[in-house]
């Protein structure tokens, strides 16, 4: 039977508010970009595919403090700075780790703004070299 779970509006927003990002972020962060052709783990609990050195786009170091703001129910994230692209091909998915690069945080899928997906960038064709965008970020938590 599929799982009929569902939590409050109030209780979401206050999962998001204990997560104290809205006032510290993620200090300094790693949001890595991966290509499509590094295929996207289950879930952030399992390792990386072994081709992911490879396929890693981009690598942006998120603010420690910043603008991110909670409403209802989805955190959205302040600005981050541009960063140049280090590889070509088309983002598919993100990892968040923390300071050290190594110790995950979340995954999430990449896409433009009418794909409706949690990182959307300027464009998802990334050329080694070119300046790549963060256009918005947000977190949802489902109710």
């Amino acid at each position: 039977m599929a799982s009929g779970l569902y939590i409050s509006h109030a209780q979401a927003t206050a999962q998001l508010n204990a997560m104290n990002i809205p006032t510290t972020g993620f200090g300094g962060a790693h949001l890595k970009i991966y290509s499509s052709a590094a295929v996207k783990p289950a879930d952030a609990n399992a390792a990386l595919p072994g081709n992911a050195g490879d396929e890693l786009l981009a690598d942006f170091t998120l603010p420690a403090a910043g603008s991110n703001v909670v409403s209802n129910n989805v955190l959205t994230f302040g600005a981050i700075a541009d960063v140049v692209a280090g590889d070509t091909g088309t983002a598919a998915w993100y990892r968040i780790t923390a300071s050290n690069g190594t110790t995950v945080v979340c995954d999430g899928t990449v896409g433009l703004v009418g794909d409706t997906p949690d990182l959307v960038l300027n464009s998802v064709e990334i050329t080694n070299g070119a300046t790549v965008k963060i256009t918005s970020f947000t977190y949802t938590i489902t109710e």
